[in-house]
């Protein structure tokens, strides 16, 4: 059956002025018509000038941005400063996901006479959050957006201002008003000319309670190439597999790419302990901003205990859409090698991509760790994130979260769960489905030519074959839900199962 596009944005009114009050009327009622239809006219050709000018002053100052974009990508020089974000600035997640729906605009509040786009396009690039850029995205709209213009200048991104390295803490609000703070350390000599790599440590020991002195010394396991890392903390009734540790590490992911310059390619995640088994925990459930999954001395099995708690149903395969580095200890009373041993054939047997390193002489500590440090950053190093992986398999039993890996989406689900596999080759893009009513691939024109044909196949039937046009609405909303350089998407597909 035939995909769903967008249907495109409809364009706001004109804004007309209350035409002058006429003069003195007459009683005869000829006179009188013959008036109102010369008033009438009056202001209609009034209108017309009014539009004409605005549509010429649109027109020019499109061009205008558009060619000193395009002149500054062709020569690699930096764009014009378009502000930092402010580092206090936070604002209440939604109960499902930290972005705010990205809606159409109707009537938003009207533009200046002479806007520039190139201006529109600074301020929802300097937004500080994914709404500020949704309001940003909506104003954009109001305007005809070249679309290929608007590509390259999200691709440039934002031009970041130096900062001091150091610490720094980030402090969201959790659902039910407890915060959430996470610290952050920022590499001495940081530049904002270049991309730098992003570590999330998870810790262990999350059951403690909320107000326990927060735990240092062995999760830090510092590593020797300089990098930004982020440190977010859990207890128990926010420990890594619940619902409100996903929305926070993805709102201070975002946070943090709004303020430093960081690789998009390089943001991975490790922890140590139940740091370890919440990895575990994000790669099959939202590996979506990661490049790598390192669970050391973690325990996969934890997370079919029901009394864990840990948030939906867990699926082995949704893995195999990261590389996965897996340390365990023979002597670890906790998660020995024997235990652990077992889970990692089963992640090899479900086709996950992974190195394991069973440390026979090593106990339920990080005593291991300088031995080791330089294989995991040679790993790390080796394994920067594919925008757009040529394959995808994703299972999930919900659909209000969880349900998409990169250009994946998950939109209807049948049954008690629903997995979707996609390859892509070229413009051919062919799906097999189990318990899917419908999904949604986001289209990038770095992974196909929009100007050929896309054919999508399912279940070896074909669901759609026709090109496909760029779309600023789409553009904007999924830039705005990244806020990623490397990773836009200008089409989306909506694909019904036949």
């Amino acid at each position: 059956m035939w995909s769903m596009l967008r249907a495109p944005v409809t364009r706001p009114r004109a804004f007309t002025r209350n035409p002058r009050r006429l003069g003195r009327r007459t009683l005869d009622s000829r006179c009188l018509a013959l008036s109102v239809v010369q008033r009438n006219n009056s202001v209609a050709q009034r209108n017309s000038d009014v539009a004409q000018r605005r549509h010429r002053v649109a027109r020019y100052s499109s061009a205008i941005a558009r060619v000193l974009v395009l002149a500054a990508v062709a020569r690699g020089a930096a764009m014009p400063p378009v502000g930092a974000a402010s580092p206090t600035s936070a604002a209440a997640p939604s109960k499902t996901s930290v972005v705010a729906a990205f809606t159409r605009p109707t009537i938003a509040e009207p533009l200046a006479v002479g806007t520039s786009t190139d201006a529109l396009i600074d301020a929802f690039v300097a937004a500080d959050d994914p709404r500020g850029a949704t309001r940003a995205a909506e104003r954009l709209l109001q305007q005809r957006v070249d679309v290929d213009m608007l590509w390259q200048r999200l691709k440039v991104g934002r031009r970041y201002p130096p900062a001091a390295g150091g610490p720094q803490q980030y402090r969201f609000p959790g659902l039910d008003g407890t915060a959430f703070e996470t610290d952050i350390d920022i590499p001495t000599g940081y530049d904002p000319a270049r991309r730098w790599p992003v570590r999330v440590q998870l810790h262990g020991g999350v059951n403690r309670p909320a107000e326990a002195p927060r735990r240092r010394g062995p999760d830090m396991l510092r590593g020797e190439t300089p990098q930004i890392y982020v440190y977010p903390r859990a207890w128990s009734d926010a420990q890594w597999w619940h619902a409100s540790q996903v929305v926070n590490i993805e709102r201070v992911l975002d946070r943090l790419k709004r303020q430093y310059n960081v690789d998009e390619s390089m943001i991975y995640l490790t922890g140590f302990s139940d740091g370890g088994t919440g990895a575990y925990f994000f790669g099959m459930r939202d590996p979506t901003p990661f490049s790598s999954i390192l669970p050391l001395h973690g325990h996969i099995g934890v997370l079919e205990n029901p009394a864990v708690g840990a948030d939906g149903r867990m699926f082995l395969g949704n893995l195999a859409n990261r590389p996965l580095f897996i340390t365990n200890g023979g002597r670890d009373p906790l998660y020995p090698v024997a235990r652990t041993s077992i889970y990692v054939e089963r992640l090899q047997q479900a086709g996950v991509a992974l190195t394991f390193r069973p440390l026979m002489d090593v106990g339920h500590d990080t005593s291991w760790w300088p031995g080791e440090r330089a294989a995991i950053e040679r790993f790390v190093a080796e394994h920067p994130r594919e925008p757009h992986p040529a394959k995808l398999c994703w299972e999930t039993e919900r659909t209000d979260r969880y349900n998409r890996v990169d250009w994946l989406i998950i939109d209807k689900v049948q049954g008690p769960s629903g997995r979707v596999d996609v390859t892509r080759r070229g413009n051919v893009i062919e799906a097999a489905t189990r318990g899917v009513r419908t999904f949604t691939l986001l289209l990038s024109p770095d992974a196909l030519d929009f100007a050929a044909p896309v054919v999508v196949t399912v279940n070896g039937r074909e669901a759609f074959k026709g090109t496909v046009a760029r779309d600023a609405s789409v553009l904007l909303k999924w830039a705005a839900r990244d806020n990623d350089r490397t990773r836009l998407y200008a089409a989306e597909l909506t694909i019904e199962v036949p």
